[in-house]
């Protein structure tokens, strides 16, 4: 909890609950690959990813992670490649409400 993502978004992890929301912070472009490693390797997995209200117009693909709710309404999100969700294997819930 104390990783430069959650300096860079706002963490939340109790034993029923843990979400990451990177919510209206003008982000371009989802995490880099040395942010995902940190995620990955990290002491908490998180159920819950925010993305909304940022300026992301490109989804090229996601590593493998349990993410089971992803959030990634109102940005500009023009094109997601074929297979962008492929390695989400434990994905329920997927929002792309109001993008381009």
């Amino acid at each position: 909890m104390q990783s430069d993502l959650c300096k860079k978004c706002t963490c939340l992890s109790n034993p029923n609950y843990s979400q990451i929301d990177c919510s209206q912070r003008k982000m371009d472009l989802l995490f880099s690959d040395d942010e995902w490693k940190i995620l990955q390797n990290g002491d908490v997995t998180f159920d819950v990813i925010k993305f909304e209200h940022n300026n992301i117009k490109n989804l090229t693909g996601f590593p493998n992670y349990p993410v089971k709710n992803l959030y990634l309404g109102f940005n500009q999100i023009e094109t997601i490649a074929k297979s962008a969700f492929a390695n989400l294997t434990e994905l329920a819930k997927l929002d792309l409400s109001h993008n381009k």
